[in-house]
């Protein structure tokens, strides 16, 4: 059970900034974790609302295949996430597909 943190608003709010400004970067490698507070994180700084359902989650996938590969346990994932309810881009599908053994916290941009 991984603990998975995903940084929610709508498009353009800035939850990939945010996430680059917590981790102090903006490139984040597949195969190796970026730390924070003495853990691991596979980090996926683009959101559904970018890659669309099913490229966010063949993203996600990837990044947490990746580090499994490189010999990584992936026990925290930060990402960005957009709450939709498009048919075809469904954020309660995504979560529901994607983090159904895992602790999920949303944490809500309140303002652009």
């Amino acid at each position: 059970m991984a603990k998975v943190y995903l940084i929610t608003g709508f498009n353009n709010w800035g939850k990939t900034y945010l996430i680059n400004s917590l981790f102090g970067k903006s490139r984040f490698l597949k195969h190796k974790p970026a730390r924070f507070a003495n853990h691991n994180f596979c980090v996926v700084p683009q959101s559904n609302d970018d890659l669309g359902q099913a490229g966010y989650i063949t993203a996600y996938n990837d990044r947490v295949g990746f580090l499994r590969k490189s010999g990584f346990s992936v026990t925290h994932v930060i990402s960005a996430f957009c709450p939709t309810r498009e048919p075809a881009n469904d954020s309660i599908f995504i979560v529901n597909q994607l983090f159904q053994e895992d602790q999920v916290f949303l944490i809500p941009i309140e303002h652009k």
